[in-house]
């Protein structure tokens, strides 16, 4: 999502629906808290009158056995209702820990993909120079003194055992990372003078996953451009040639 750009359009997809999902879900929980409130309300109110009663009784001299019963389970009953009261709301408190902790993270600064000059033109070489990383809060670096250079048109293949660095790596060529040591070159520039986005849209990444979203094919196909173009430009970009809707006899797939 981030070497192709369409985060922006996937998290407003899921803001669309999540608010949609969001106010229907609110009219639920409050519908059910309304009755649920009433019907404690009304319990603890009964449970109050049926013990009143039996107070009253008791003090004219009128109580019994069975009355004093019912005024032990009524008492019980009273109990239940206030510690269910009291755990709610403890439950709301520690949710609201939680919650806290979910906009504190939410609040932390972000890493600016647009800062920078912005990149032009092919990228013909790539270079390493004594490049080495560590993940933030670690001690152990997971690269240290990588060089190596690439050009255009050439291959190049990373072999190493698992965890040897080979995804971090890549990450850092394709500006994901910053190197904690060393430069990265791009035709002989260094890579952290431009902005990730714009080096980003000179690379062209095939994972060995595959992964599928739940849209449309036209979607799937072009989920970079279909954010910020129509059907038709979508499909000049992608295919070269006349989109769907210059189709006369041909049914769509």
């Amino acid at each position: 999502m981030r070497l192709f750009g369409f985060e922006g359009h996937l998290l407003g997809r899921w803001r669309e629906y999540y608010l949609g999902f969001r106010k229907t879900l609110e009219d639920l929980v409050r519908r059910r808290s309304a009755w649920g409130f009433s019907a404690a309300l009304a319990s603890a109110l009964l449970v109050g009158l049926a013990s009143a009663l039996i107070l009253r009784r008791a003090a004219d001299g009128q109580i019994s056995v069975g009355d004093f019963s019912i005024f032990v389970l009524g008492i019980a009953q009273v109990q239940a209702t206030v510690s269910g009261l009291l755990n709610g709301v403890s439950g709301i408190y520690q949710n609201l820990l939680y919650m806290r902790n979910l906009f504190d993270f939410l609040e932390l600064p972000g890493r600016d993909l647009d800062a920078g000059e912005v990149w032009s033109g092919p990228i013909d070489t790539i270079e390493f120079r004594d490049v080495g990383f560590r993940y933030p809060l670690t001690e152990r670096d997971v690269l240290r003194g990588v060089n190596f250079s690439v050009r255009r048109g050439q291959a190049l293949a990373l072999v190493g055992e698992n965890g040897a660095g080979k995804t971090t790596l890549v990450k850092l060529l394709t500006r994901l990372f910053e190197p904690s040591s060393g430069t990265i070159l791009l035709n002989g520039m260094d890579a952290a003078r431009f902005s990730p986005r714009s080096v980003q849209k000179q690379m062209s990444i095939i994972f060995q996953d595959f992964g599928q979203y739940q849209m449309s094919a036209r979607e799937n196909v072009a989920l970079a451009e279909v954010a910020r173009l129509s059907e038709e430009g979508v499909w000049r970009v992608r295919w070269g040639g006349p989109g769907p809707s210059s189709w006369t006899s041909c049914p769509r797939a």
